[in-house]
C-alpha cells in the first residue's frame, strides 16, 4: 500500500521528466520490443522529455505506425498505401475459366478440410474437430450478431424482411442462425462438399425454411428469385476481382426495393495486383485457398449501378492480416 501511495503522490505525467527506465518500458510497451542498443536510450533521454511528450513520440514514430498500428486486431491500417493495378472486368470466356477455377479449389476444400476453411483455426481441421464442433457452429451466433448490430445503428427492423439469400453457405455455420430469423434462405455454394454437410447439419426447424442451391456457373445467379437480404462475409475475399465484380452485379440486381445487403470484402491490400492472363498461366493449378481484393471505387460504383446507396461502411478484421484492408458494408436499395 505504501508504494501505490508513493506512486499516486509522485508528479502527473505532465510534469515528470522520462527516465532511464520509462524509456526502456516504453520501447517493450509500446512497440513491443528492447531498445536497439543504449545509445538510443540516452538519445531519448538527453532531450528531457516529460512521460506524456515520450509516449507521444513514440506513438507517432513510423514504427508503431506501420508495424504496430496494423496488427492491433488486424484493424487500423496506415493511409499512405500505393494503389496495385487490379483488371476487375474480363470477357466472359475468362470469366468462366475464372468461375471455374474457384470451384475446382473449393470442392477440393470441400472434401479435405471442410470446417477449416470456413473459419482456419487449426482445432477446426478434420482430426480434431469433433472436439471443437459445439464451438464452431456457435460462432455463427456472433456474425449474426454483428449483422443485427448493424441494421439496429441504422434503424432497420430485421423481422420486415421476408427472405435471405447467402452467398457462400458453407457447411450451415450462419445458415443455421439466419433460418431463426427469416421465414426464407436461399443459401448457395460452389461446393457441393460443403452444400452435403450444411444439409446435414440444420436443426429440424430450419430445414423448413433453408433451400440450398449449388452454383454450377456466373448464369445460375440468372435463375435467382428476387428476394430482400443479401448476406455474405468471409466469401467474396476468396474470388478473383472479376468474379466478385459479377456476383455483386448480379446478385445486388435481385434485390427488391427497400431490400438490404449486408457484405464482406477486401477493398486494398500492400502489394497486391491481378490481371487475369497472369493469373491464368500462374494460378490455375492452384489448389490453396486464395485471398482477393476489390477497389472499394468500383465497389460504390456497382453498389450506385444497381440502385442502392450505402449505409454503411466499416473496416473490420475479418481477414487476419495487417497487410490487407477489409470492408464490411450495408447497403439498402
Amino acid at each position: 500500500m505504501d508504494r501505490v501511495r508513493d506512486i499516486l503522490l509522485q508528479k502527473s505525467p505532465h510534469e515528470s521528466i522520462a527516465s532511464e527506465q520509462d524509456v526502456i518500458m516504453a520501447y517493450r510497451l509500446i512497440l513491443g520490443r528492447e531498445p536497439e542498443n543504449s545509445a538510443a536510450v540516452e538519445n531519448i533521454i538527453s532531450k528531457r522529455m516529460q512521460l506524456k511528450e515520450m509516449r507521444d513520440t513514440f506513438i507517432r514514430s513510423a514504427e508503431f505506425r506501420h508495424n504496430v498500428i496494423g496488427s492491433i486486431g488486424g484493424m487500423l491500417k496506415p493511409l499512405d498505401w500505393d494503389v496495385g493495378c487490379i483488371e476487375t472486368e474480363v470477357d466472359d470466356d475468362t470469366l468462366a475459366l475464372l468461375y471455374a477455377h474457384v470451384e475446382r479449389v473449393w470442392s477440393d476444400l470441400g472434401t479435405t478440410e471442410p470446417h477449416y476453411s470456413v473459419l482456419t483455426n487449426e482445432k477446426f481441421k478434420s482430426g480434431k474437430f469433433n472436439q471443437y464442433a459445439a464451438e464452431f457452429f456457435a460462432s455463427g451466433s456472433s456474425s449474426l450478431q454483428v449483422f443485427q448490430k448493424t441494421l439496429q445503428r441504422n434503424s432497420i427492423n430485421i423481422t420486415q424482411f421476408r427472405d435471405c439469400f447467402e452467398l457462400g453457405c458453407g457447411v450451415g455455420r450462419v445458415t443455421i442462425k439466419l433460418a431463426e430469423i427469416f421465414p426464407k434462405i436461399i443459401a448457395v455454394d460452389v461446393s457441393a462438399p460443403h452444400l452435403e454437410l450444411a444439409r446435414n447439419a440444420l436443426t429440424p426447424s430450419a430445414r423448413k425454411v433453408v433451400e440450398f442451391r449449388k452454383l454450377e456457373s456466373i448464369k445460375s445467379f440468372d435463375l435467382l428469385p428476387n428476394f430482400d437480404v443479401f448476406y455474405s462475409v468471409i466469401v467474396l475475399q476468396h474470388n478473383p476481382p472479376p468474379v466478385i465484380g459479377i456476383l455483386l452485379k448480379k446478385i445486388l440486381s435481385k434485390l427488391r426495393d427497400g431490400g438490404i445487403a449486408y457484405f464482406q470484402v477486401p477493398t486494398s491490400a500492400l502489394g497486391y495486383r491481378f490481371d487475369s492472363r497472369t493469373y491464368l498461366k500462374e494460378f490455375m493449378d492452384n489448389t490453396n485457398m486464395e485471398m482477393h481484393v476489390f477497389p472499394q471505387r468500383e465497389l460504390f460504383q456497382i453498389i450506385k449501378e444497381q440502385g442502392c446507396r450505402v449505409m454503411e461502411v466499416r473496416e473490420d478484421n475479418l481477414v487476419g492480416s495487417r497487410n490487407m484492408i477489409s470492408n464490411s458494408i450495408l447497403v439498402i436499395k
